[in-house]
């Protein structure tokens, strides 16, 4: 990285991972770029090398963990006392060799599961040896049979997000006279027993006459944090919805009856919306009701399905298609509309998890008026289902779906652009105390390349890389560089 930059200048990054022979090897790593002013860095700090090499294999508080790693001639002597002192985990190879290993009590999860219960006949009893069919995402396909007690098992599922999974099952001799009970999904871990006591966060209050100089750095710090935020919000509203003329809106108090009481702020604003909106009663489109929930959001003015997406026809979208046409090597996620199942933030997969049967409501927002309340996350309009209150799915006969929750997926952070999609005369400061955060990405044999912008604050920063080869070996790498004034 170059030792010094300017402001809001483009600085790019190369990567590459050499054995001790010199030769390229490819892994997987992360990276931060940040004020390096924020808090004293500690080069003797915990990184992902210490934490897989050291910190997890002795008992107790590690001190400067980075230390026993360093080039430091004492390392490893003191390395030695440490592990004299606080000791280290190893095997009774003497119990291994005899085969008198203790049984374990929860089987090793190499992924997710789905379980559950078979019961059918006249008296539900458990069914014994029924075979069942196991679907997830239409690629992923397992069969299995359930044991003596009629309970079947699933495992090893590997699912990024939320995935909507089927089930299929009959009787030993073909029957279809039988009912799948379904278990929760980690209902089968052992339950912590013990209490985290969280302290109290109380509101930051400081007193100018009495802050020291270091509590004084800290505040700047929080407000400087609390400013880049709201100017990031304010950017993505702007860049999707426009500018707006001052309004005033004006809405009538909606009754406090027992229905009322029910719905939550979100779906009252789905009946009330402005004339730009969509607002669909289930139970008044019977027609409806014997589609996939798919077909019914299709069926909405301007709001369809693609991928596994929902998008919203919007100004939002409309912007984000002339920037993909004007530099169509560098593509622009599509809007994703902002999805809300009775008054909860959800995704994609959750939605298409319902029937149209469990629904009754589903409104669609896309004004700014209308959207107001949500801030920046609303800028590609808003999908709000409202289910039925107290309904339950009629139970079908040898078959049975849901959805299970898996890994969850990396997280996006905004990043201006100088050049691409921001003035760069733009005339508020740029006072980020990221600079950039790229929580995954892959490193080939013959290295990779990254960039990202810099802010309008002098000072210096930090680059923190962290990782692990192919072949298992942790790495990490900092380094610092200075970012000027033009």
């Amino acid at each position: 990285i170059e030792q010094q930059i300017t402001a809001r200048q483009r600085t790019g990054l190369q990567f590459l991972l050499n054995d001790k022979d010199g030769a390229g090897v490819p892994g997987t790593a992360s990276l931060s770029v940040f004020d390096d002013a924020i808090q004293s860095y500690d080069i003797f700090g915990s990184t992902i090398t210490t934490q897989f090499l050291l910190e997890s294999e002795v008992r107790g508080h590690v001190e400067h963990p980075g230390f026993y790693f360093s080039k430091d001639a004492n390392s490893e002597a003191y390395a030695d006392l440490l592990l004299l002192t606080q000791g280290w985990k190893a095997y009774d190879m003497s119990s291994v060799l005899e085969d008198r290993l203790s049984l374990i009590e929860y089987d090793i999860e190499k992924g997710f599961r789905v379980s559950g219960k078979i019961t059918g006949g006249l008296f539900g009893r458990e069914q014994k040896d029924a075979p069942v069919f196991f679907t997830i995402e239409e690629s992923v396909v397992k069969v299995t049979k359930t044991d003596d007690e009629g309970r079947f098992l699933v495992s090893d599922l590997h699912v990024e997000g939320n995935g909507n999974f089927q089930i299929k099952a009959n009787t030993e001799s073909g029957g279809q006279n039988i009912s799948i009970r379904l278990d929760k999904q980690f209902e089968y871990l052992p339950e912590n027993t013990e209490s985290i006591i969280q302290s109290e966060v109380k509101g930051l209050q400081v007193a100018v006459e009495e802050v020291s100089p270091e509590a004084n750095s800290k505040l700047d710090f929080l407000m400087r944090a609390q400013a880049a935020s709201e100017d990031a919000e304010q950017f993505i509203d702007v860049q999707m919805t426009g500018e707006l003329d001052e309004i005033t809106v004006t809405s009538e108090k909606p009754d406090v009856t027992e229905t009322g009481v029910r719905e939550d702020y979100a779906t009252l604003i789905g009946r009330n919306h402005s004339g730009m909106g969509t607002y669909l009663h289930l139970e008044e489109r019977e027609e409806l009701q014997n589609y996939s929930i798919e077909h019914v959001i299709n069926s909405l003015p301007g709001t369809f399905v693609r991928g596994k997406q929902i998008i919203i026809n919007s100004h939002a979208s409309s912007l984000i298609a002339s920037i993909q046409e004007e530099d169509p090597d560098d593509p622009i996620p599509p809007p994703q509309a902002l999805i809300i199942l009775d008054g909860v933030h959800t995704d994609f997969e959750t939605i298409l998890s319902y029937h149209p049967r469990d629904i009754e409501s589903i409104a669609v927002l896309r004004s700014a008026v209308d959207l107001a309340i949500f801030g920046a996350e609303g800028s590609n309009g808003a999908l709000i289902v409202t289910t039925k209150k107290g309904s339950s799915n009629p139970l079908i006969r040898g078959y049975s779906e849901g959805v299970i929750a898996g890994y969850q997926l990396p997280a996006t952070f905004y990043s201006p652009r100088y050049g691409v999609d921001v003035p760069t005369d733009l005339e508020k400061k740029d006072n980020r105390i990221t600079l950039h955060w790229e929580p995954e990405f892959r490193v080939s044999a013959r290295g990779v390349e990254l960039s990202f912008w810099g802010n309008d604050v002098p000072g210096t920063y930090r680059l923190v890389l962290e990782g692990i080869t192919e072949t298992g070996a942790p790495f990490f790498y900092t380094d610092t560089f200075e970012l000027i004034e033009e």
